[in-house]
């Protein structure tokens, strides 16, 4: 019995820490995804975040450029659900190309506007 309870709270244990740690790599609020993308060299260039979401369940905005190529950057937009964050988008793909080497991408409850490198450095921080 005292087997059994021991291979109990080894398995709770790895599980809590498991869960633990995709809880940090996940950024769910603005400021880990600000420190995260400035850790990616990009500078954050403009930055609003809502007291309150709006009208389309907008929290805030991030406007971030390449420390080293400004036109390498993106406008991250964090909704409060991932159902606003798809209803922005303008039809059922997650992924809406604009022109040039510019997308529109749904990642989760983010909407990221910007370059292809830009999209790929926001989606290695998620």
């Amino acid at each position: 019995m005292k087997h059994k309870k021991t291979k109990f709270f080894i398995l709770i244990t790895i599980i809590l820490v498991v869960c633990l740690f995709f809880a940090g790599c996940i950024p769910s609020t603005m400021s880990k995804a600000k420190k995260k993308m400035m850790n990616k060299g990009y500078i954050l260039t403009k930055e609003e975040e809502f007291q309150q979401p709006d009208e389309n369940g907008l929290l805030g905005r991030l406007l971030f450029a390449k420390k080293d190529n400004a036109s390498e950057g993106c406008d991250a937009y964090l909704y409060d659900t991932e159902e606003n964050a798809k209803k922005m988008l303008e039809g059922s793909l997650d992924t809406v190309f604009i022109g040039g080497d510019y997308y529109r991408v749904k990642y989760g409850k983010w909407i990221i506007l910007g370059s292809s490198q830009a999209l790929r450095d926001f989606k290695s921080i998620i």
